[in-house]
C-alpha cells in the first residue's frame, strides 16, 4: 500500500459529493453548494451536516483540537474516525455526516460498516475504513486519469510546493455543534457567543462561526480557495408529498363542486362554488410551480451525472490518438505554435 492508501484525491463538487452518497446505498440525500456564508439555510430541505475544504497550510498540526472538548461530553455519544491516509478526508467528511445521522436509512454496506466500527477506538475506526474495499470503491470510482505518470522518486519534491486542502465536517448532536476533523484528536465542540441557540438552525450558526475563524487564519485572511456544502435531505421528497395532498384536495373540491351542482340556485351555493372554484385555482398553479421544481431539480441531478461520466471518463487514448494523427499529417507544430499564441 503506497503513503496514501491508493485513495484518489477526490474534486469538492456537490456532484461528484452527491454520487458517492447515492452509490454508498444512502438514499433521499444530496449535497448542496453553499456558495456565501451568509447563504439562507432556512430554504434548504433537512440539514444532516456541513462539509468544509480549506486550505491547509504546512506547519498546521490539526491533531491538536482549536477548542477542547467539553467535560462532560461523550465522545462514543459521536462516532469518530481518525484519519489514517491523506486523500480519504472527502469520503471521511461525508461519512462523519452520514453514520451520526440517526434517522437515515443508510443501507447495507453502510449499516454493515457502522456495526463494526461502533465498538473500536477512533484508530481502529480509521484503520478500518482505510482497508472497506467498497467504500474505497466508491470514493475511487472518481479517480483521475493521468495522462504523464512520473515514475521518479526524485521529483516527489515538487509536489511538497503544491497546495494542500482537507476536508472537515460539522454536525449536531447533543444541543450543540461539532466539528468532525479526522487530524484532531476527536471531536470539537465550537460555539458562537452571539448564537441564543434557540433557532431550529442554530447549530449552522455555530459551525459558520467556527468555518469563518478558520479562513481568517489561513494565511492574511484574504485566501478565497475554500468550498462549502450541505448534505441534505433530497427536495423532490417534500415536493412528491406535496403533489399527492394536493391530488387529494382536488378531488375533495371536485366532489363538493359536485354536490353544489344539485342544487346551485341560491347565492350561497353559487358564493361557495365560487370560493371552490378560487381554491382549485390555486391549488393547481401550486401544483405547476411544484412540478417545475421537481423538473429542475432532475435536470440538476442528470447535469451532474453528465458531468460525472466526463469526469471518469479515460480520453487519454483519444487525446494519444490525436496527437498521432496530427504528426501524421505534418500538422502536430502548427497546432502547437497555435496553441501558444
Amino acid at each position: 500500500m503506497n503513503e496514501n492508501g491508493n485513495w484518489c484525491l477526490i474534486e469538492s463538487d456537490p456532484g461528484v459529493f452527491t454520487e458517492l452518497i447515492t452509490n454508498m446505498g444512502v438514499k433521499g440525500v444530496q449535497a448542496e453548494e453553499i456558495y456565501s456564508l451568509d447563504y439562507d439555510f432556512s430554504s434548504l430541505e433537512h440539514i444532516y451536516g456541513i462539509v468544509f475544504l480549506f486550505k491547509w497550510e504546512n506547519g498546521q498540526d490539526s491533531s491538536q483540537p482549536e477548542v477542547s472538548p467539553t467535560d462532560n461530553f461523550q465522545g462514543q455519544d459521536i462516532l469518530f474516525i481518525n484519519q489514517i491516509v491523506q486523500n480519504a478526508c472527502a469520503t471521511q467528511a461525508l461519512l462523519s455526516i452520514l453514520l451520526n445521522s440517526n434517522d437515515l436509512v443508510l443501507g447495507d454496506d453502510l449499516d454493515n460498516f457502522k456495526d463494526f466500527i461502533v465498538h473500536l477506538d477512533p484508530y481502529s475506526r480509521g484503520l478500518a475504513l482505510t482497508n472497506s474495499e467498497s467504500i474505497r470503491r466508491v470514493h475511487n470510482s472518481f479517480a483521475t486519469q493521468q495522462l504523464i505518470v512520473n515514475d521518479n522518486p526524485n521529483d516527489s519534491k515538487n509536489d511538497q510546493n503544491e497546495d494542500l486542502f482537507h476536508f472537515v465536517a460539522y454536525i449536531p448532536s447533543n444541543g450543540g455543534t461539532y466539528k468532525l476533523d479526522g487530524l484532531s484528536q476527536g471531536p470539537v465542540r465550537v460555539h458562537d457567543p452571539k448564537n441564543s441557540g434557540k433557532s431550529r438552525l442554530g447549530w449552522i450558526n455555530d459551525a459558520i462561526y467556527d468555518i469563518k475563524k478558520k479562513i481568517s487564519s489561513i494565511g492574511d485572511g484574504s485566501d478565497i480557495r475554500f468550498n462549502l456544502m450541505a448534505i441534505t435531505k433530497d427536495c423532490r421528497i417534500r415536493y412528491s408529498s406535496r403533489l399527492e395532498q394536493i391530488e387529494l384536495d382536488l378531488k375533495n373540491l371536485q366532489v363538493q363542486l359536485e354536490q353544489l351542482s344539485i342544487n346551485n340556485e341560491n347565492d350561497s351555493s353559487r358564493n361557495l362554488a365560487d370560493s371552490i372554484h378560487d381554491n382549485i385555482s390555486k391549488l393547481i398553479e401550486e401544483k405547476l410551480v411544484i412540478e417545475s421544481k421537481i423538473d429542475n431539480q432532475n435536470r440538476k441531478l442528470q447535469n451532474y451525472s453528465i458531468e460525472n461520466a466526463r469526469r471518469k471518463h479515460n480520453f487519454v487514448p483519444m487525446i494519444i490518438l490525436l496527437i498521432e494523427e496530427l504528426a501524421r499529417k505534418n500538422l502536430l507544430q502548427q497546432a502547437i505554435d497555435n496553441a501558444k499564441k
